[in-house]
């Protein structure tokens, strides 16, 4: 959303990468959150499951405790052949039946979806701790392959040139190998820290940083 991009930008964090002077500084150990039991309390879906089946147990017990029977008292005078007679009655009725069925159903689907969710909260932190595992991985191999060679054949080139044993074409062609593989590197670091940031919000950190 910025109008003006000529503006200087202040990094507010490091990204691991070469310092001056060509030596490389990185940093991919395993992060502390993805050492953390990986269960997801705090992720609001999870949350908003739970509540729900606590909503319902309330409901349910509610319900149970309205199914006091309705007492009926009747009376009345019969006469059948003569013979005369006062009647007195007494009904019971259990009218709440209904919603304690009703209630307990509710209860039932509620704490289905309850399962459903923390399925897919394991299967969001688990794709999102493999994907921190293999971007890590890669950025290391790089870092410890492919820019350590590509550094140390720009710097025998340099030296070379220096010497006046390789012309300016092939001290330019070693400077731009290495300048793609540092690209190719920090593209790495830079999934690897936005892996971190998507695990962080599967295990639902990132909402209670805020």
């Amino acid at each position: 959303g910025a109008t003006n991009l000529t503006q200087a930008i202040q990094a507010t964090d490091s990204l691991s990468g070469v310092a001056p002077g060509g030596t490389v500084q990185v940093s991919t150990t395993p992060n502390p959150v993805s050492q953390a039991p990986a269960q997801g309390d705090q992720r609001p879906d999870l949350l908003a499951a739970r509540e729900e089946v606590r909503r319902a147990e309330t409901e349910t017990r509610l319900q149970r405790a309205l199914r006091s029977p309705n007492v009926t008292l009747g009376g009345g005078y019969k006469r059948d052949f003569g013979t005369n007679a006062v009647v007195f009655g007494v009904t019971f009725w259990n009218k709440n039946q209904g919603g304690i069925a009703r209630a307990a159903a509710a209860q039932r689907v509620i704490a289905s979806n309850l399962a459903s969710v923390e399925l897919d909260v394991r299967l969001d932190i688990q794709q999102a701790q493999n994907s921190v595992d293999v971007n890590r991985a890669r950025a290391d191999y790089i870092e410890r392959q492919v820019l350590a060679s590509a550094r140390e054949s720009r710097d025998v080139v340099s030296e070379s040139y220096r010497l006046g044993a390789m012309d300016l074409i092939d001290f330019l062609d070693a400077q731009r190998a290495f300048r793609d593989t540092l690209r190719t590197y920090n593209r790495a670091l830079f999934d690897y820290r936005v892996s971190l940031f998507e695990l962080d919000a599967a295990l639902g950190l990132s909402s209670v940083q805020q």
